[in-house]
């Protein structure tokens, strides 16, 4: 996918960091400022121990004065140490506690988006971006915090480094200088490479690896693995993408060792350079050979500390660059933030359909067209056809998860588009095709928040069917469901999870009830304890049910029949078997397979 985001500048990157962390800054500062001087301490006493010990040696000091002097040396090396451990452990974890709160914000966003954006690659390539940047240490936002703790002692310790050799010999300093960025040149080439297949392997094969794998230990899919020996197909599968990141891997092997030997061969000439005019100016100039070990101390340290500015200098780049598709992610518009023009009445009257078309994004077909029709407040309506003909669209679009590509939709007279999205999905009690389970409690599952009203969850509970399964488990309500968080926790058969879906909708207790083939996994007896409950839950509410069973909309105020997107037929039972039609074909059908089912 090509990339769209701004490229935020590193200032307003740091600054979007900070803003949203009002309260960390001043710590992470003085952290950072108290771990820098630490820092730097270390690097400069280890640079002139060895001169001083020296000294030491070769020069007339007393025994007292010597060991007063090693002592001194040895005490602010220990100091330097604890605290560079000491702030280092109060940074760091501010720093990790900054990440997990952005990473919790982009789990709200993605929660939050509108739901036609999760259901395209974009959306998840996109998403994955902003994860690398909020939910890895080294990367991203923790990643430009840790850039800093390396880079800010680093520069003020390569500058005192440097003024020790430049106070004793000057030209030394050039060759010193450049070995560093002949290094990070060699390893920017290697790490093009690298950048390549690691976005390769972490963004395709990866992500690939994780869909086969996630099927190896998911319960959902142990039944058909086995009966119809998935694992086989699955293993090549997933063996094919080790071979492809192994070939990827050896690729960046080759190239970190080419560039690598080049870099060595380049950094050892320039190095030779400088010790032969360090050698020259011991030779040549009264220079001491306590100074000659300072200078080599200082080259190594120069050497490393320009190298790490360097690649700090690259990791900072590419971390900003994640911090601005972090920042894309978060900037993408969603209606939950749009205010509607108007409040949402108190009481629903009407929901119309106005030559409703819509089209799903990268279709060339419609799966609605020109539809029309009204549910006025009360009646129960059916949506039947075949798979495929729209009904599941149709109930989507109601709920405000698409937009229609023509036409309009309005609630008592008034677009919808107008109402502010969050308050509009209070009018819906819900039942969908595919009943999600979270790792929560039964309650918990229920109540689909952190408040529970133990008299509505009691009612629902009752009137669902789960009365009776829920009364034979040790933790009743509060049982854990699934596995992936408490190793107590239950499976729910498919009828169960109906079941589930149902007492969901009757604690929402909303004034319309959307129900998308409500009893798919039920048995026949069951089915019709279910059409009961929900008969008795919907009396005196407005209800719109998706199913292929038709004797179960015989009751129904209006049956709509789709075909491909639109409406042939719409009426009562009576009506619609009166016109022998599509619905009467269907229904006709059904019975015959119905009786010959008894008959068997």
């Amino acid at each position: 996918m090509e990339n769209t985001t701004q490229d935020y500048s590193l200032k307003s990157n740091l600054y979007y960091i900070f803003s949203h962390v009002p309260n960390q800054v001043k710590k992470l500062g003085t952290y950072l400022s108290l771990y820098t001087l630490s820092k730097t301490a270390l690097i400069i006493l280890n640079v002139v121990s060895t001169k001083v010990i020296l000294e030491v040696l070769f020069r007339a000091f007393t025994p007292q004065n010597a060991f007063a002097i090693v002592l001194l040396l040895a005490v602010c090396t220990l100091v330097a140490s604890i605290g560079e451990t000491i702030f280092w452990n109060k940074y760091w974890p501010l720093v990790v506690h900054i990440r997990l709160l952005f990473l919790s914000l982009l789990g709200e966003k993605a929660m939050k988006l509108d739901y036609p954006a999760t259901e395209t690659p974009e959306f998840l390539e996109s998403l994955e971006v902003a994860r690398a940047a909020s939910s890895n240490n080294k990367r991203g936002l923790a990643g430009l915090l840790l850039n800093f703790s390396a880079i800010v002692p680093a520069v003020i310790s390569c500058m005192i480094c440097a003024g020790i050799v430049i106070g004793i010999t000057p030209w030394a300093i050039i060759p010193m200088f450049i070995c560093p960025f002949v290094n990070f040149k060699f390893s920017q080439e290697y790490k093009k490479i690298q950048y390549q297949k690691e976005y390769q392997i972490s963004e395709d094969i990866d992500r690939k690896k994780e869909i086969i794998s996630s099927t190896f230990w998911d319960f959902k899919y142990g039944k058909e693995i086995r009966v119809f020996n998935l694992a086989e197909l699955l293993i090549q599968r997933f063996v094919g993408l080790m071979k492809e990141q192994e070939e990827a891997v050896q690729c960046m092997e080759k190239a970190k060792f080419k560039n690598t030997a080049f870099s060595k061969i380049v950094v050892f000439t320039l190095e030779s350079i400088a010790y032969m005019i360090v050698l020259f100016r011991i030779t040549h100039v009264d220079i001491s050979f306590s100074d000659f070990f300072m200078i080599i101390g200082a080259f190594d340290s120069i050497l490393l500390l320009v190298e790490e500015i360097l690649r700090t200098l690259s990791d900072i780049q590419k971390n900003s660059k994640e911090i601005s598709c972090f920042r894309g992610f978060m900037d993408m518009p969603q209606k939950s933030e749009q205010k509607g023009e108007l409040t949402l009445p108190s009481e629903f009257h009407s929901l119309e359909f106005r030559q409703v078309s819509f089209q799903y994004p990268n279709s060339d077909n419609f799966a609605v067209h020109n539809v029309s029709f009204c549910i006025e407040k009360g009646q129960h309506v059916a949506l039947v056809g075949l798979n495929g003909s729209g009904k599941t669209t149709i109930l989507k679009l109601i709920m405000r998860l698409y937009e229609p590509t023509e036409g309009e939709i309005l609630l008592n007279g008034e677009n919808i588009q107008k109402f502010t999205i969050l308050e509009y999905y209070t009018l819906f009690s819900t039942m969908f095709q595919q009943i999600q389970t979270y790792a929560f409690s039964i309650a918990e599952n229920i109540a689909m928040g952190t408040q529970i009203d133990s008299e509505r969850l009691k009612n629902s509970i009752m009137h669902s069917g789960l009365y009776e399964v829920i009364q034979k488990l040790p933790k009743k309500e509060n049982t854990q469901l699934l596995k992936l968080m408490d190793d107590t926790g239950i499976e729910f058969s498919g009828g169960q999870m109906q079941k589930l879906a149902f007492a969901r909708a009757i604690y929402k207790n909303a004034q319309i009830v959307l129900l998308d083939e409500p009893t798919a996994a039920l048995d026949a007896f069951s089915e019709e304890k279910m059409f009961e409950a929900i008969n008795e839950f919907t009396e005196g509410r407005t209800s719109i049910v998706v199913t292929h069973r038709l004797s179960c909309v015989q009751n129904c105020n209006n049956i709509i029949c789709l075909e491909n997107g639109t409406i042939v037929e719409q009426g009562t039972h009576q009506e619609l078997m009166s016109l022998k039609g599509k619905y009467a074909i269907l229904f006709s059908k059904q019975a015959a397979l119905y009786e010959r089912g008894m008959k068997n």
